[in-house]
């Protein structure tokens, strides 16, 4: 699955004051209260062609990818990139835009395992600092990054900071979607109503907008 790149619908988006130690990307919300519209089930409880919301841990296939910043392999990422707006008394943080990807991968849960491999698939996950850049210091994967948001690295960006999460082998993670069987196998595909949907739960924090 190529990279999807999400911009905000809103003007600009703020946050005064340094580093946050974790955050969610914009959007997450929106997933949240959908996944949220479904119960959770066991893996004998769905039935075929029902929309359904399954909790497991992740078990990476290959080829797996690599976050840009932090250099792993992964199941999948999500990052963010925030410019600095300075005045007299704080540095605020503007966000420039927001990207992820993610591989299909499969769900071991305690009753079996199955395939997560929609064509739509979103990824929420916690994100952290990883980089803070100045215009003496940029490294090749921000310099990349604010290229790709067409945000110029000349004196108008003064400083600016990237932040990552990923998703890797062994995380408990929710996943929403429509579970198809064939036999003793199954899958999950993306709902009618939506994109599937991935949680990482293991730095569950409450959703921020930025």
């Amino acid at each position: 699955m190529s990279p999807y790149l999400l911009y905000l619908v809103v003007p600009l988006a703020v946050v005064a004051g340094t580093a946050a130690a974790r955050w969610l990307v914009s959007g997450d919300r929106k997933l949240l209260r959908a996944m949220r519209r479904h119960p959770l089930v066991v893996l004998p409880e769905a039935e075929h062609g029902a929309t359904v919301r399954l909790r497991g841990h992740v078990v990476a296939q290959q080829p797996v990818l690599h976050a840009p910043f932090q250099h792993r392999p992964c199941v999948g990422y999500g990052v963010a990139i925030h410019r600095a707006l300075r005045t007299r008394a704080v540095t605020a943080w503007e966000l420039v835009g927001e990207s992820y990807d993610i591989a299909a991968f499969v769900l071991r849960t305690p009753y079996g395992s199955l395939a997560v491999d929609a064509e739509e698939l979103e990824l929420v996950v916690p994100l952290s600092v990883v980089e803070h850049s100045s215009e003496e210091g940029y490294s090749a994967a921000m310099r990349r990054t604010l290229e790709e948001h067409r945000v110029q690295t000349g004196r108008m960006v003064l400083c600016a900071r990237a932040l990552e999460g990923m998703l890797v082998e062994g995380d408990e993670v929710e996943v929403l979607g429509r579970l198809e069987r064939d036999g003793e196998r199954a899958r999950l595909t993306a709902p009618a109503e939506g994109p599937a949907i991935v949680r990482k739960l293991s730095d569950r924090r409450p959703a921020t907008t930025f």
